[in-house]
């Protein structure tokens, strides 16, 4: 493609001066909410509402709620420490990693099905945000909720966004602004 040239790709993807060919014909149609590059150097397309592609040299896969996914709209995604990819849906958060994929859901005993943000914290621990608050999904697997934690209003719980600094402290964005865990 010439410089400047803003046309659609179909079927495939420049990297560089090289234009490698997918094969899935379901891509020309995908409308792209994300793209992430992993510790693996794969490209993940995080579609609208199709699922999660990964491009990977000349190989796509395409990743749907038929072979595992929560849900085919994904709405936050993160990879952790452990090479592990994350994946918050409104039907839960799967984990995508050495085994097949783990799903935690409200079943599994989550605040709310609506994953609206993930993070890894540098102790390994995998906090989520929903519209009924936060909760942390710790090494060990062990689920934690925080239910009427301090600083988050009980009449607007939602947690958008997480993120820590330096010190290891959790900062949350809320409706009502950022409590800090």
């Amino acid at each position: 493609a010439a410089s400047g040239d803003t046309s659609t790709l179909r079927h495939g993807f420049f990297s560089g001066d090289d234009f490698h060919r997918t094969h899935d014909p379901k891509m020309n149609k995908i409308t792209v909410r994300d793209l992430v590059i992993d510790g693996k150097n794969r490209l993940w397309i995080i579609s609208h509402e199709d699922g999660v592609f990964i491009l990977h040299k000349e190989s796509t896969q395409r990743l749907t709620v038929q072979n595992g996914l929560a849900d085919d709209q994904i709405w936050s995604f993160l990879e952790d420490t452990d090479g592990n990819i994350w994946m918050g849906s409104m039907s839960g958060i799967t984990k995508f990693g050495k085994k097949p994929f783990e799903l935690y859901d409200s079943d599994s005993g989550l605040p709310g099905k609506d994953i609206l943000s993930v993070f890894a914290a540098k102790t390994g621990e995998i906090w989520g945000g929903t519209y009924k608050g936060p909760f942390v999904i710790n090494p060990g697997r062990n689920l934690l909720i925080y239910e009427n934690a301090p600083g988050i209003p009980s009449d607007a719980p939602t947690v958008f966004e997480i993120t820590s600094d330096q010190a290891g402290s959790t900062w949350l964005g809320t409706y009502y602004g950022i409590t800090l865990f």
